[in-house]
This record gives C-alpha cells, structure tokens and sequence, in this order.
C-alpha cells in the first residue's frame, strides 16, 4: 500500500487566487532547511508550492499575508510545473491563543 502524505510548516512567501477558475489560492510556502555549506551549518529556505481548495482556500485569502506562519497537512499532486502540495488542512498559526 503506497502512502503519500505531507506535512509541513512555514511561512508564506507569496498568496495569490487561483487563475484557472478553481475556488482555490495557490501558495509558496518557504520551509527552513538546515544544510552545511563549506563546512558551515546554515538554515536555508526552501520554496514548496502549495494549493489550497475551497473555503479554506479563501480563508488563506482573508488571513494570511506575506510572512504568516501556517501548518499544512495534505498529499503530493502534479502539475504543469511539477510537483506540488495538494491542501486538506490548514493551520494558521500565528492566530493561535495560548491558553493560560
């Protein structure tokens, strides 16, 4: 049985709707990356494409911004530019309360 689930959290480079009629955003998510280079260790950050469908792709709209920190749960899916990550879940992050 093949498995194909992503999970990932990042910041958000760039939100913008979706050009094919689809209710939907399409996001670059930015995930740091921890590598070493030239013996150095430095965090990097790797642009992941996302898309977001539906209601919640319209709440990325209203919420998030350039900068937002956001969890994303979902699966790899194709397009015309490669590989992306199809959304199922959206956590935005930086609108949690903690409680005291």
């Amino acid at each position: 049985m093949a498995m194909n689930v992503v999970s990932l959290v990042g910041r958000v480079s760039e939100a913008s709707e979706l050009t094919d009629g689809s209710a939907g955003t399409d996001l670059i998510l930015l995930v740091a990356e921890r590598c070493k280079v030239e013996g150095e260790w430095r965090t990097e950050q790797m642009p992941v494409s996302v898309t977001v469908g539906g209601k919640q792709g319209a709440a990325c709209l209203d919420l998030l911004t350039e900068g937002s920190p956001v969890g994303i749960a979902g699966r790899l899916g194709r397009d015309q530019d490669g590989v992306r990550v199809i959304a199922q879940s959206v956590d935005f992050l930086d609108s949690l309360e903690v409680a005291a």
